[in-house]
């Protein structure tokens, strides 16, 4: 449903929404929650939806997603990694440019499996 609505919404007018709830959950007790946060960002990397103002954030969106591929908590850590794996795909190459900060903490979570 948020992906839908990422798509069909402008950006100017979704993201802000999407950045703020991120947030706050992807900071939450719930490990729920924070996973949530985590896969959304992941889901509206894509061009039809929120691309754009993901590459215009991506030094905070990185600095996010390290923290989570960080968290006690495996689900948290696991949806970390699939949202590196699609901003991999879809943000290009602003993350990709980030890879010395993402590959220690992302084979640090294979690692773990």
């Amino acid at each position: 449903m948020i992906y839908a609505y990422a798509q069909f919404v402008p950006n100017e007018k979704v993201f802000p929404i999407v950045q703020k709830y991120v947030q706050q959950y992807g900071t939450s007790q719930n490990e729920h929650e924070r996973a949530a946060a985590v896969h959304i960002l992941g889901y509206i990397s894509d061009s039809d939806a929120c691309l754009d103002p993901i590459k215009e954030n991506i030094d905070a969106l990185t600095v996010f997603i390290i923290a989570r591929m960080s968290d006690e908590s495996f689900n948290v850590r696991e949806a970390a990694g699939e949202t590196v794996g699609r901003f991999s795909e879809h943000v290009n190459p602003e993350f990709l440019d980030k890879h010395k900060q993402i590959m220690p903490c992302l084979l640090r979570v294979i690692q773990e499996l």
